[in-house]
């Protein structure tokens, strides 16, 4: 690859990994925006460009949350009941979404694109819910209440290499009325070890070899690489901002963000039918 590209890869993993460290939304939207680009240069095929995209996605987006849940750790910042429940839900339902549809169905770029943009309209018009925030989830059903929000957020993690946190913050902050810097810490934790599951699986599918550059099942590394490191730089800066911010503050930012990727989404689908 030219230096050129590696150094925007490497921007974007730095704005992804500031994400994930601010919003806890494991930064998933800026790879898929680089990841195609980057991933045609080496070879890869455009009726193959999904699965590794998603692939290499999700394989950064271990990287970012991993780096922010250590600084919540030290921090004494870690839900494991919350995380936990999440988490088993969210794992098996990504695996099994994987298996029985991303890599056995006809999953287009323009299903791709179609189904992110309807999940991110949803989660946008949520955000905006009035909440009274809380720091304990009332016990009254609350297993059956994470255990669908798991769901949820594991099948969006296997369709769109998102991660899960752009569904599992707006779903966590609309039903449970947690404080949304609980929640930021519980989607990092759930998202972590959805990732690292999901990244396994990636790396022993039986995929052809790239001519071009070396892989680890669905994994290119020469293109994962420079956006780990810069998510190894912005994850951390992230965190940090997200502690000096305001709850309110954080919703905003939030449902911005959110906002701009529409634009982006809605774009690319009308181009693609021009």
């Amino acid at each position: 690859m030219d230096h050129q590209l590696l150094t925007l890869i490497f921007l974007a993993g730095i704005a992804g990994g500031l994400l994930a460290g601010l919003l806890g939304i494991g930064g998933g939207i800026i790879y898929i925006m680089i990841l195609p680009i980057a991933l045609k240069h080496v070879g890869v095929a455009s009726s193959d460009l999904i699965e590794y995209t998603i692939a290499n996605s999700v394989l950064t987006i271990f990287f970012a949350t991993a780096v922010g849940m250590v600084m919540h750790w030290v921090r004494k910042e870690f839900y494991w009941k919350q995380i936990s429940i999440l988490s088993l839900t969210s794992i098996a339902c990504s695996l099994l979404t994987l298996h029985y549809f991303v890599h056995q169905m006809n999953y287009s770029i323009q299903h791709f694109n179609v189904v992110i943009l309807v999940l991110l309209l949803i989660i946008l018009i949520k955000s905006f819910k009035p909440i009274a925030p809380q720091n304990t989830l009332p016990k009254k059903h609350q297993p059956l209440k994470l255990m669908a929000i798991g769901i949820i957020g594991g099948v969006v993690t296997a369709i769109s290499g998102l991660g899960g946190g752009v569904v599992f913050v707006p779903l966590l902050l609309y039903f449970t009325a947690l404080d949304i810097k609980m929640i930021k810490v519980i989607s990092l934790g759930v998202i972590m070890f959805t990732s690292f599951a999901v990244s396994l699986y990636h790396m022993v599918q039986p995929v052809p070899e790239l001519l071009t550059t070396s892989t680890i099942g669905y994994l290119v590394l020469p293109v994962t690489f420079p956006l780990v490191l810069g998510v190894m730089i912005g994850s951390p800066i992230g965190v940090r901002l997200s502690l000096k911010l305001k709850s309110h503050q954080m919703q905003w930012l939030f449902a911005i963000f959110v906002i701009f990727v529409v634009i982006k989404k809605i774009i690319d689908i009308l181009t693609k039918n021009l």
